[in-house]
């Protein structure tokens, strides 16, 4: 979900159930569980690639209303090399 007025990424800690979703898909890390809630500690690293927000079954994350592309590589985490 974006959001007018949003400059990084929130978590509606009402909503949220603690599922670590966005935990486990951030590929920067952004997030950490703090009292059974997601809690974007690091949100500086975001890249606006919307993982968190796909992945949150309740909707409780919020990205800024026209969030630029990623503007960074997502780096790719538990990927296998490519064969040779």
């Amino acid at each position: 979900m974006t959001t007018p007025g949003v400059t990084q990424v929130t978590v509606d800690r009402g909503l949220c159930t603690g599922c670590g979703n966005c935990v486990r898909v951030c590929p920067t890390g952004v997030f950490d569980l703090v009292n059974r809630k997601a809690v974007p500690t690091r949100p500086d690293k975001c890249v606006m690639c919307e993982l968190c927000v796909k992945n949150c079954p309740v909707d409780a994350i919020t990205l800024p209303t026209g969030a630029p592309a990623p503007t960074a590589p997502i780096p790719v985490t538990g990927a296998s090399p490519a064969p040779t």
